[in-house]
């Protein structure tokens, strides 16, 4: 056992990281001393209460210099990953009080994040300026396990809302409406329908389909395998893609067609042919979030996400 806590606690402070850290770089307890601002002895006490507190010796001294032990080299690196942890914590701190916090967003694709400009946008002028975010495009599944470890604030995928919260590594998500996009077909340039200025579903008989996968949530894939058999049309699926500009990529190449939500795949218009469907159909791109993530800036950003779009956010679920 290291130390000497009768619990097994390792006592070390972080004054004696700092002290240890001025030494080995100075080599030299007074020159230590002097940068620190601090009398040559408590300097020495310090060093000397963490090798007895780590039970090691980590320092070798003489009159000229100061040198390490391996175990003090080892234990140089621990020491400065922790100050510089603090620090880079304190920073944290600072700009969340001087902001009011800052939210971390996750997206599928580049089309997607391009309808977060005017929520954003809002959030900065409720703001003045102040609020702080990250942008980080993902996979749903990525989304969903970033949302859950708290790497990720709030997501946003091709998913249909749920009245219950999902439960995802032992965390409770909550999945919300946050709009809904019509449905087009996704044809490749040549194909013979990507003239048309509008298709019905039962166009499509026997085409191969390019779908979004079932998992890690079966909504979105569900509605198109739902809409083809109302339809009475038999697609054969070739490929199921984690993202959309997956997709969007294949569908473009010629490997098949797809059914996808519009305002998502519209910066693709160049590359493919999207055409509206007659029955008009619709799907929902939903948000993701923990259910215990009391940020006020979440809450702000859910807010301004609903006056925005104003489709309403889906079920009555409160985060805790």
């Amino acid at each position: 056992m290291i130390g000497n806590s009768d619990q097994g606690r390792v006592g070390v402070n972080l004054r004696q990281l700092r002290y240890f850290v001025a030494v080995c770089e100075a080599q030299h307890f007074r020159r230590a001393a002097e940068k620190l601002n601090v009398s040559q002895p408590p300097l020495s006490q310090q060093i000397k209460e963490l090798e007895i507190e780590l039970g090691v010796q980590l320092l070798t001294r003489s009159n000229r210099i100061v040198e390490m032990t391996p175990e003090g080299t080892l234990f140089l690196r621990r020491a400065k990953a922790i100050l510089e942890s603090v620090e880079e914590a304190g920073r944290e701190m600072m700009n969340f009080t001087a902001t009011g916090g800052g939210i971390k967003i996750g997206y599928m694709s580049a089309a997607m994040a391009s309808s977060l400009v005017p929520i954003l946008s809002a959030l900065r002028e409720a703001n003045n300026g102040a609020t702080t975010f990250k942008l980080h495009q993902l996979d749903p599944q990525t989304q969903l396990r970033s949302v859950a470890r708290g790497e990720l604030d709030i997501g946003f995928a091709s998913f249909s809302a749920r009245q219950a919260p999902l439960s995802f590594d032992d965390k409770l998500l909550v999945i919300e409406r946050a709009w809904q996009e019509a449905l087009k077909v996704a044809l490749p340039r040549n194909h013979p329908l990507a003239g048309k200025t509008v298709i019905s579903l039962g166009q499509l008989q026997n085409e191969r389909l390019i779908v979004m996968a079932r998992h890690p949530l079966p909504g979105f894939f569900d509605q198109v395998i739902s809409l083809c058999y109302n339809a009475g049309v038999t697609v054969n699926i070739v490929y199921e893609a984690s993202q959309l500009p997956e997709v969007m990529t294949l569908v473009a190449a010629g490997y098949g067609i797809s059914l996808v939500p519009e305002r998502s795949s519209a910066l693709w218009d160049r590359q493919l042919a999207l055409i509206p469907l007659s029955q008009s159909p619709t799907t929902d791109v939903s948000i993701m979030y923990r259910a215990d993530n009391t940020s006020p800036v979440l809450r702000r950003f859910r807010g301004l996400l609903k006056k925005i779009y104003g489709s309403g956010l889906a079920g009555n679920y409160q985060p805790v």
